[in-house]
């Protein structure tokens, strides 16, 4: 009798390598062939992970990188990779190593670098809980047990410079909550309603998040409101000057698609915001008839346009799926500027900036990648190439 095997979800890295893209898979080592007409099956070399889980990724420059997920176990596991060993990672279930919470399934991961990394994710209670690296290189469980519980959506988003992190999500209420960390040796989470303290709109019931800091003085925050349109919540720090001699800060909002006429977006559908050249913010959301709608600051003020409807020289690349996924990564180097997303068919598709033209690649055709998975999350980052991640749904014994 044939056995019917249920396909295995496991983790794919895509990176370009010599002017082409190659993929690996994290979870499983491939088939060594034999001297004969049988081949050694494919070899699990990590944990498996969640259908539900979420994706998160840091690193740069080709080492270093770190890439985290929720294993079938409800644990969060890190593949690490160090400068000393580029070409292995490491893996750590951080549940069993720093008796950390089981995540709660379905919610997305988030990740900030500065001085030591965190991890941030939802227990089963649905409270944020922090993973945090200390200087000596131990890990340690930070949860953050002063914040309501999150919304069954379970959108994470956070930003970090030196010791201070923000992490921001949505409550049960629908209201958007940051809680941030300040390591100045209290080791206490400090807890904002920022739909309860902000003259800003609330936002909609099911809006992504996405978050950027410039730095310790600038950080920015943006969801979708009720209307479907774009906000952005900015917190700065202004210094003193000749005309004002006291410090100000304190959070500006702006209603980006109002202000510059851009489309309303998807009510669930992508988001993700990167830096230009360190400062110059640019957001990029799916509108309702499918295309890639970016909102680039330009230094005097926003301006929208759809990298999708004007690729490849006008002709358009494929429309985004009304509840895939979107990663960036970004540069003033027009070369480094790079957007993935899911089409309609499931293919990875890949905007890639030159001069000022986007260029389109259906990856998973060019590349013959596995099967993206039903629900998958994207993650990406611009070492040595620049690399994006994406759950696999196949059987990995085929």
């Amino acid at each position: 009798m044939k056995t019917i095997r249920e396909p295995v979800i496991s983790i794919v890295e895509v990176a370009e390598k010599g002017g082409g893209w190659v993929y690996t898979d994290l979870n499983f080592a491939p088939p060594e062939p034999r001297s004969g007409a049988d081949e050694t099956p494919w070899r699990q070399v990590a944990p498996l992970p969640s259908a539900a889980s979420g994706l998160a990724v840091t690193g740069g420059g080709g080492a270093g990188r770190q890439l985290c997920y929720e294993n079938v176990t409800g644990s969060v596991t890190a593949l690490s990779e160090s400068a000393a060993a580029v070409d292995r990672l490491d893996t750590r279930a951080f549940t069993a190593d720093v008796d950390a919470p089981v995540a709660a399934g379905g919610s997305t991961l988030a990740m900030t670098a500065g001085r030591g990394p965190h991890i941030y994710y939802l227990d089963r209670g649905r409270r944020p809980v922090a993973l945090a690296e200390s200087d000596d290189g131990r890990w340690e469980c930070l949860p953050c047990v002063q914040g309501p519980p999150a919304s069954a959506v379970g959108r994470l988003a956070a930003t970090g410079a030196g010791r201070t992190r923000h992490l921001y999500y949505l409550d049960a209420e629908g209201h958007l909550i940051e809680a941030s960390w300040v390591n100045t040796g209290g080791e206490l989470w400090s807890v904002t309603d920022l739909t309860s303290t902000l003259d800003a709109p609330p936002p909609g019931a099911v809006s992504p998040l996405a978050t950027l800091g410039s730095g310790s003085d600038v950080r920015r925050v943006y969801y979708l409101d009720e209307e479907r349109s774009l906000i952005e919540l900015t917190y700065v720090i202004r210094p003193p000057g000749r005309k004002d001699p006291e410090v100000r800060a304190g959070w500006e909002v702006v209603n980006l698609s109002t202000r510059a006429g851009a489309p309303a977006a998807t009510a669930a559908g992508p988001l993700t915001a990167a830096l230009v050249d360190g400062s110059r913010p640019h957001v990029y959301y799916r509108d309702d008839g499918g295309q890639l709608i970016e909102m680039a600051w330009r230094g005097t003020g926003w301006q929208p346009g759809s990298p999708t409807e004007s690729a490849d020289h006008g002709t358009g690349a494929p429309l985004v799926a009304a509840t895939g996924a979107l990663a960036a990564t970004l540069s003033d180097h027009a070369a480094s500027c790079h957007l993935f997303y899911l089409d309609t068919k499931r293919h990875l598709i890949h905007l890639h900036r030159v001069g000022g033209e986007w260029l389109s690649a259906d990856l998973s055709t060019d590349a013959d990648l596995p099967a993206v998975a039903r629900r998958t999350p994207l993650a990406a980052i611009p070492a040595a190439g620049p690399r994006v991640y994406y759950l696999s749904e196949e059987d990995p014994w085929r």
